[in-house]
């Protein structure tokens, strides 16, 4: 039986060739029975040339280190010191650059706690100077109503408790301070005007939707207009 003739193919060659080019850029000689072989085709396959010739490559072969020529051997000895080194000082640089990283991100989060924070004492700053204001507001408004103990006063007295009772007193004072000056308008004319019905249950609508922050229900309307009518009743000749 014939023997199998050794396959010739451009792309093996090309193969081989960049082979022998790695070592040549690592500073390795090649000899040049090795560079003949693979011009008459004696390799079938990449693998059959690593097999013969990796190793004996390293032992025929020479290199520069240092300006010293050594054999391909201590030359791959060298290779794998230095490719040691290198990976040592990649595996340095990565540690110390996620090490950076860390460190900058616990600094962007710590500039973005100290703004919460900063935006939290402003809000609780902003807070406690709009329930002061409520309070003076409020004071004024008990000031009203227990100095005109009038049929308005006695009504909005039971429907600020009701407030009170309701949501707290708290809310009623920021409420209350959503708009001071509209508040104190709205009681004045709710004590003042004893025999404006009309006015007053305007007032009262007005007043109640400052501290609530929504308008009455229909149940509320319709008793403020009906105690509008028995004031409408009592006040008439």
């Amino acid at each position: 039986m014939a023997k199998r003739k050794p396959i010739k193919t451009e792309n093996l060659r090309r193969k081989l060739k960049a082979r022998l080019r790695s070592f040549e850029k690592r500073g390795l000689f090649v000899p040049e029975d090795v560079r003949e072989k693979i011009k008459t085709g004696k390799y079938q396959t990449l693998k059959s040339f690593e097999r013969e010739n990796y190793k004996k490559l390293y032992q025929v072969s020479s290199g520069e280190i240092n300006g010293k020529t050594v054999s391909g051997t201590q030359y791959r000895e060298y290779e794998r010191i230095e490719a040691a080194r290198k990976a040592q000082e990649t595996k340095r640089q990565r540690e110390e650059a996620e090490r950076e990283r860390r460190e900058r991100e616990q600094e962007r989060q710590e500039r973005e706690w100290e703004e919460e924070r900063r935006r939290r004492d402003e809000f609780e700053r902003q807070r406690a100077d709009k329930y002061q204001e409520g309070e003076m507001v409020f004071d004024e408004v008990q000031r009203l109503i227990d100095e005109y103990p009038t049929d308005g006063s006695k009504y909005l007295k039971r429907k600020l408790s009701h407030e009170i009772a309701t949501y707290g007193l708290d809310n009623v004072i920021m409420g209350l301070a959503q708009a001071p000056s509209d508040s104190i308008k709205y009681a004045q004319i709710i004590c003042y005007y004893e025999d404006e019905a009309p006015k007053i249950q305007k007032a009262m609508h007005e007043f109640l939707n400052i501290i609530r922050g929504t308008k009455e229900t229909g149940d509320e309307a319709k008793e403020t207009g009906e105690v509008m009518d028995r004031m409408t009743d009592m006040s008439a000749p």
